[in-house]
């Protein structure tokens, strides 16, 4: 699969893809604010001059506080991830992302983001050009990998884990609720990475969650398990056990390793050890994108 993806950048594919982040030793993705501590902590060097955020949603009050007034955060007017009127009034421009151009000259933003945002648009690939049309300096972008957890649906016939983005149900999903395209890691990298511009440069990355990812850390009744072992510190041993927290966590760290073990031969048998795209497809949570101009 890899020999059909653009040849740059080479290492990102080759090198980056390491199997051990799937089995635990990779960073700890969180879903809710996660996206928006990732790109500080990763990727902050990226975030040059005046910041444009594109469906901003919830993080924009993670931002705002971090980024101070250089952030501009763009959402739609009802964005379901708000939760409280401090997210909703970080947010600075309302905008309709539904096939029209964003409101902003060329080039006007230093840095432009989009962190899982346009899965949820009918026309991926307006949205992702205009991106580069605004941006001066740096785009970051990420999209998830809609398939772990696939397989579990079909064993089980029905669907276990996509309830809010896809699927359909009884009462209207809320704007921007529903994914309109699924896709798998490979597909979400072969968009990212072949519509970059030519003026551009492009280096991917990629981002693992304990409890997706991996064949048995996706099944239903030990994702659960798989999260509580993979994500416990020595913090919560001590909290929970006082002086026997040492050894509890040591103990739950010992079961974690020993499942992620067996997980590993039908991952591997399943998915193929030797390409690391087809490998992650089931097992990596995110792929991110952080272009450059050239010259820029």
């Amino acid at each position: 699969m890899p020999d059909s993806l653009p040849s740059e950048p080479a290492p990102a594919w080759r090198g980056a893809l390491r199997r051990g982040a799937a089995f635990g030793l990779g960073r700890v993705y969180a879903h809710r604010g996660g996206r928006a501590r990732e790109l500080l902590e990763s990727f902050g060097d990226a975030l040059e001059g005046r910041i444009l955020d594109v469906g901003a949603g919830a993080n924009a009050a993670i931002f705002r506080a971090a980024l101070g007034e250089r952030y501009e955060a763009l959402d739609i007017a009802a964005s379901y991830k708000f939760e409280t009127r401090r997210e909703r009034d970080a947010v600075h421009h309302v905008c309709d992302l539904e096939g029209k151009p964003l409101p902003f000259a060329d080039r006007s933003y230093g840095t432009v983001i989009c962190l899982d945002v346009l899965e949820h648009v009918d026309d991926i690939h307006l949205l992702y050009d205009e991106l580069f049309r605004v941006a001066d300096r740096r785009v970051v972008v990420s999209l998830p990998n809609n398939w772990p957890g696939f397989l579990w649906n079909v064993l089980a016939g029905r669907n276990l884990r996509h309830r809010a983005g896809y699927g359909l149900a009884a009462e209207p999903k809320r704007p921007g609720e529903r994914h309109k395209h699924f896709f798998n890691l490979e597909e979400a990298a072969e968009l990212l990475a072949g519509r970059c511009p030519r003026d551009f440069t492009v280096e991917l990355a990629w981002r693992f969650e304990h409890g997706l990812d991996g064949v048995l850390a996706q099944a239903p009744g030990l994702t659960h398990a798989f999260r509580l072992l993979g994500k416990a510190t020595l913090a919560d041993g001590r909290e929970r056990f006082g002086a026997l927290g040492p050894f509890a966590w040591a103990g739950a760290k010992l079961g974690y390793a020993a499942l992620r073990m067996l997980d590993l031969l039908p991952t591997a048998a399943l998915y193929g050890w030797g390409d690391p795209v087809r490998f992650h497809n089931f097992g990596c949570r995110q792929v991110w994108a952080v272009f450059a101009r050239r010259g820029g």
